[in-house]
């Protein structure tokens, strides 16, 4: 046992009044007249032992009642550690609220949230009024990343409304520290109020820290069932016009109930586009397809719901995307034009398609293409090379077919730059295709199943590729001797696809085969940059523009549909395109149209992060494990459910307090006293 005030102890010599009124006994007798003395002997004899007896015991209660109240002005305590220095330190506190969405969760006490707010409010009020405090949330915004007074700490809590950021515990308490170890010569406490979801909680990343105590008060919810909308994506890579698509859509089941026949609807520009149902298992996720078409082109904008109860943040997921018209081919030839691209790409409304000449290559207009084809070209410049670079940089796919004259050095720094391999002399020996890379994104979806006396083109020469090590590029392609006829590689944003025979009919019949239109065609159409069709509200991420042309005082506008929200983003070119960042200024989710100069140049989406979404919480016991598991020694669990919070956090921050029951000994030895002197005569 140890005391915060020991100098009350000096008290102690008050216990000498009683024993010196006691010694000298200043109350008066009476005389009393009797006829016998033999009687009075007896009487005086026998009173006087009484009397002795009692006042002995008065005395010792009066001593008992002294010290006790000595003892309670001292302060005695258990300390929780050695370090007595603690209990006199000043404080200062950091208080975290998770208000996140999940907190928006019933309790018995009300929405988790409120539940948070008072608890936070409790635990400041049983620190003294020169105690500092910092008050945390999600948000992490600038104002709070200082101390504050207990009566201004009051007054932000009141200010906590539900954030659609999530941070993770390591997180928070890095942004703690970061304050707290400013204040020297005090007790540094940080408090974490959450409902502590396992999925966001890393212990594996928190530190000890010696200097700072951590208290985690975790709060339960009552209603852990939760519906929603994990993700979508299309299941082709490109949309176009007229053709039929299919939106996969992931939604999972975090509670421990069976759903049975949800609705989900997809919505395009305010009108319903399909409409689908589905059940799902407790503890489990499902794929529900949406089939519907694009009659028109231009930018979509998507909304899919479902309905949820209690948690409905989730129950809505927002899209955008552009369906383009035509995709614009360019053919860069040597000298003749090919006949056989401008039969396929030429006379087919879906491509907008270019030939020119490598002489007369206009590198600026480059940009404005998605696919380019180097037919029959002796040299590759290394200024075509470096432009290609950049083209593949926005999102532009390229395709070469050698020539049947190449300049192998020109041709080593193309295939070098890319990391593909090198070319060897040209074989001249007859072969064959013989095997189709079917997993390949180029035939996913063109053979249900290769017959075993399949025709395949046949190669009467080819330029034997020899890939580098770790390329990477995939064999599409393969001959019978091994060579590969057709490869991939990714560049950057974009992809090479390489044959290695020449496009022309005395090398192989492949111009006139049946695979050659899938194989070109697909080509042409997953040339389109990969669409994004969402963001996540708190992560940031850069928009990229295709084909967008600036000024250098021409600015960027993104806009809610309903006009309440414009902001002007920062921008900035880059290899043919304008990255946009908007630096996470949207809050809301929704569907946002990017303007430039009063005209609509690309639509975003915006969703809140589903990883609250899944409600599983850490358990009281769970943390504590935790705690022991990870050897953290400086934290604790405190258990509001239970616990008192001004007890527990006095117990925790001070010990065990004794004073109370001094107190109340003080009190019981002085009613002793007084029930002595009046039922003992």
């Amino acid at each position: 046992m140890e005391f915060a005030h020991p100098s009350f102890l000096y008290a102690l010599t008050a216990i000498a009044i009683p024993i010196i009124i006691h010694l000298f006994n200043f109350r008066r007798f009476k005389r009393v007249f009797f006829t016998n003395v033999r009687f009075i002997k007896e009487l005086k004899q026998e009173t006087q032992k009484r009397s002795q007896l009692r006042h002995l015991i008065v005395l010792l209660m009066r001593i008992l009642a002294i010290a006790a109240l000595v003892f309670a002005f001292a302060r005695p305590f258990i300390p929780v550690d050695a370090n007595e220095e603690k209990v006199t330190r000043k404080n200062a506190v950091s208080i975290f609220i998770d208000n996140s969405f999940s907190m928006q969760v019933e309790s018995t006490e009300g929405r988790l949230l409120n539940v948070a707010r008072r608890k936070a409010g409790e635990i400041v009020n049983t620190y003294s009024n020169t105690d500092n405090f910092q008050l945390l949330t999600n948000n992490f915004r600038g104002i709070h990343q200082r101390l504050v007074s207990k009566t201004e700490m009051d007054e932000m809590l009141e200010q906590i409304n539900i954030s659609p950021v999530s941070r993770r515990a390591s997180e928070v308490l890095t942004r703690q520290k970061d304050l707290l170890n400013e204040q020297t010569g005090s007790n540094k406490t940080s408090y974490i109020i959450s409902d502590f979801q396992k999925n966001t909680f890393d212990f594996a990343q928190l530190k000890q820290d010696t200097t700072l105590d951590v208290v985690l008060v975790p709060l339960t919810a009552d209603n852990t069932s939760n519906l929603f909308i994990d993700s979508c994506w299309f299941t082709t890579p490109i949309q176009q016009v007229n053709q039929g698509v299919t939106l996969k859509v992931s939604i999972t089941n975090s509670s421990d109930k069976e759903y049975e026949k949800i609705p989900v609807k997809l919505r395009i520009g305010g009108q319903q586009k399909a409409l689908a149902s589905f059940s799902i298992k407790p503890r489990s996720s499902t794929e529900v397809d949406l089939a519907y078409t694009h009659y028109s082109p231009g930018i979509k904008y998507g909304e899919l719901e479902i309905n949820d109860y209690p948690v409905t943040y989730d129950d809505r997921f927002y899209i955008s995307y552009r369906v383009d018209a035509t995709i614009p081919v360019l053919a860069i030839n040597d000298d003749e034009e090919s006949a056989y691209l401008n039969a396929l790409y030429g006379r087919d409304s879906v491509f907008v398609f270019d030939q020119t000449a490598l002489r007369q290559i206009n590198y600026s207009g480059l940009s404005d293409y998605q696919l380019i084809v180097l037919n029959n070209l002796d040299n590759l410049p290394t200024g075509l090379i470096r432009q290609l670079q950049r083209f593949m940089q926005s999102g532009g796919s390229v395709a070469v077919f050698p020539s049947e004259d190449i300049e192998r050095s020109s041709y080593e720094t193309f295939l070098g730059q890319f990391r593909i391999g090198r070319l060897e002399k040209i074989d001249t020996a007859s072969t064959e295709v013989s095997s189709i890379n079917t997993s390949h994104l180029l035939y996913q979806d063109v053979f249900e199943e290769i017959p075993e006396n399949m025709d395949f083109p046949a190669v009467f020469a080819h330029y034997p590729l020899r890939l580098i090590s770790r390329s990477p590029t995939e064999p599409v392609l393969t001959m019978q001797n091994g060579d590969v006829f057709l490869t991939q590689t990714p560049y950057e944003n974009g992809h090479i696809y390489f044959f290695t025979s020449p496009l022309d009919s005395d090398f192989s019949n492949f111009p006139r085969h049946a695979l050659f239109v899938p194989t070109l065609y697909k080509i042409a159409l997953l040339s389109h940059p990969p669409q994004r069709l969402y963001h996540t509200i708190g992560k940031s991420s850069a928009i990229r523009l295709r084909n967008i042309n600036i000024q250098n005082e021409e600015v960027f506008h993104i806009k809610s549909f309903n006009g309440d929200f414009d902001i002007i983003p920062s921008h900035m070119q880059s290899a043919g395109q304008v990255i946009i960042d908007p630096h996470e200024q949207i809050k809301e989710t929704g569907n946002y149209r990017i303007v430039k100069q009063e005209k609509e140049v690309a639509g975003i989406a915006y969703n809140y992060d589903r990883t609250e979404s899944v409600l599983n919480y850490y358990t009281k016991d769970e943390l504590e494990q935790m705690i022991a598991d990870n050897q953290l020694e400086s934290f604790s669990v405190l258990d509001i459910q239970t616990e008192n919070v001004k007890k527990a956090i006095t117990r925790l921050s001070k010990g065990v307090q004794l004073w109370i029951y001094f107190v109340l000994a003080a009190l019981l030895f002085l009613l002793a006293e007084g029930l002595i002197l009046r039922f003992w005569k």
